[in-house]
């Protein structure tokens, strides 16, 4: 079986979780488990299921990294909280803007896809390491 590279890059995620982890952040770390496991579920077996699945766990890891950013954005520097900011605009960007646009994530030329969504991983686990490291 040939895996797309998107399923080495969603191993990104199992960092966010070590590292969540060992910071107290006991349900962040299992939301963090949660996406690891359905984006390469979602890899091996692409069904509406599935698809629901990884979209719930994204949108939960979002939504508590929202929530942990807005209760530390007032202690840390100016300088970190705009680049978490910017983390999360480029992930958007390179998601719903590619969507929009056909291009990124959604290019036509489905490998040159692939590599916008690993770097979309990647990007979001740094994002959301800082939130937690900051």
């Amino acid at each position: 079986m040939d895996l797309d590279p998107t399923f080495y890059s969603s191993f990104f995620y199992l960092s966010n979780c070590i590292v969540t982890y060992s910071y107290d952040h006991l349900l962040y770390s299992s939301l963090f488990f949660g996406l690891f496991s359905s984006s390469l579920l979602w890899r091996f077996q692409k069904t509406i299921h599935t698809f629901i699945l990884d979209k719930l766990f994204i949108i939960s890891v979002i939504g508590y990294g929202g929530y942990l950013f807005m209760c530390r954005c007032y202690e840390m520097n100016g300088y970190m909280a705009s680049i978490i900011v910017s983390t999360f605009l480029a992930t958007g960007f390179l998601f719903y803007g590619g969507y929009i646009t056909n291009q990124y994530c959604y290019d036509k030329d489905e490998k040159k896809g692939e590599l916008y969504h690993c770097l979309l991983h990647g990007i979001s686990s740094v994002g959301h390491h800082l939130i937690v490291l900051a």
